[in-house]
């Protein structure tokens, strides 16, 4: 079992460290050393409270400048407001320090084996939130927030039905030790972080929010604002690892947030009238794996590109069977069975693949709410599951050529 050191980070003017914080940091005499792995870097940010807003008077400014419209027009996107604080800051406006990570489970930074993860014989950089907790037991809920359970549903959006015409209820994975990732339920989930309360009077779920201006040429500004609130990232991580003298990796983000509001207006606060608004709102998006690794580069012309290996190249690269002998290799015309491939370790490979949950993602709202001045447009709820990326490749172009 690997042991760490969590580090408590002084960050002055935004960051303070409670007496009781203080009093869990001791000295380590030579006895004490000898009995830490030194494996990993633990990071807890305790009382930690941040915000930035545009102060120009003050040279509090940042912004964004040199980019053009497909017009040619110069665009500048100037930062209003930037805050993380504890949950209940009502957009923004009033910021309170919130824990991020605690002792028992901190955000980390490793150097881990990656013949342990599925990466032969490369040693792996990896940045990860908490972690979440192993399910050992499943729950009913209310996600969609209409006075009932969820069902499972047909292909057709029906709720589904049991041989009786019960409908059959949706279970949830939860830990009795974790908590609901959405509502901080002890026993309700697997996130281990907290909300704010009673118990834990800073929590460890921020409010988070981004309020913008964006000038294109002599154009009034637009505005554009983002609000999360008690934002929940466990189970997140970022691995790193060289590959074709090249840099590649994998990119986990789970994203919890009972409600995330995207407005246009003036005040970006609670008041607005023009805005989107999701309510239990779910994403886990894994971005490249062990075995279709993501790169980032930059093209000949000066523009990012952002690629996931096609899952057909990867399999090439590694069993040396091309794109076009892959129906054949894998048996297809037999009923795409094991017994019918010809390759049983192109197989096994290909079927690992798909079996494996990590490399599926989920995206779930809860409720969907478009408030203009008509009034509020409720568009129920939306669900993606099992989503799998066999490719993708994006790139920025410049438009003003």
């Amino acid at each position: 079992m690997k042991k760490f050191r969590a580090l408590n980070v002084l960050m002055l003017g935004i960051l303070g460290l409670s007496a009781s914080a203080l009093a869990e940091l001791q000295s380590l005499d030579d006895q004490g050393l000898a009995s830490v792995e030194g494996q990993g870097l633990g990071l807890v940010l305790e009382n930690f409270k941040f915000e930035h807003r545009d102060d120009a008077a003050n040279g509090k400014i940042y912004r964004i400048e040199g980019l053009k419209s497909s017009f040619g027009e110069d665009v500048v996107v100037a930062v209003d407001q930037l805050y993380i604080a504890r949950a209940g800051s009502n957009y923004g406006e009033t910021l309170n320090p919130v824990n991020l990570g605690r002792l028992g489970n901190p955000f980390n930074i490793d150097v881990v084996d990656g013949n342990t993860i599925g990466i032969t014989n490369k040693a792996v950089l990896e940045i990860r939130a908490p972690v979440q907790h192993s399910p050992d037991g499943v729950q009913n809920k209310d996600l969609d927030l209409d006075g009932q359970m969820d069902p499972v549903r047909n292909p057709d959006g029906t709720p589904k039905k049991d041989a009786n015409g019960n409908t059959i209820l949706r279970e949830y994975n939860v830990a009795s030790a974790g908590y609901d990732c959405l509502t901080g339920a002890a026993g309700g989930g697997l996130c281990d972080s907290r909300i704010a309360g009673a118990g834990y009077a800073n929590g460890e779920r921020p409010d988070i929010g981004l309020k913008l201006d964006i000038s294109v040429g002599s154009k009034s500004p637009s505005k554009l604002n983002i609000h999360a609130k008690a934002a929940v990232v466990d189970g997140s991580h970022l691995r790193v690892w060289g590959e074709d003298n090249k840099m590649v990796g994998e990119f986990r983000l789970n994203f919890y947030t009972p409600e995330l509001t995207i407005s246009t207006c003036e005040d970006g606060g609670a008041t607005c009238g023009r805005e989107i608004l999701f309510k239990n709102f779910i994403l886990e998006l894994p971005l490249g794996n062990a075995r279709q690794p993501m790169a980032m580069n930059v093209n000949g012309s000066g523009n990012f590109v952002y690629e996931i290996k096609s899952i057909a190249d990867a399999a090439q690269d590694k069993f040396g069977v091309s794109p076009t002998s892959l129906p054949s290799a894998l048996g297809w015309s037999g009923g795409g069975t094991r017994s019918a491939a010809s390759n049983k370790a192109l197989w096994d490979w290909f079927n690992d693949y798909y079996q494996d949950p990590a490399n599926r993602g989920n995206l779930f709202i809860g409720k969907l709410e478009v408030h203009d001045s008509g009034g509020v447009n409720d568009f129920g709820s939306a669900r993606v599951e099992n989503l799998l990326i066999q490719y993708m490749k994006i790139s920025s172009h410049d438009l003003a050529r």
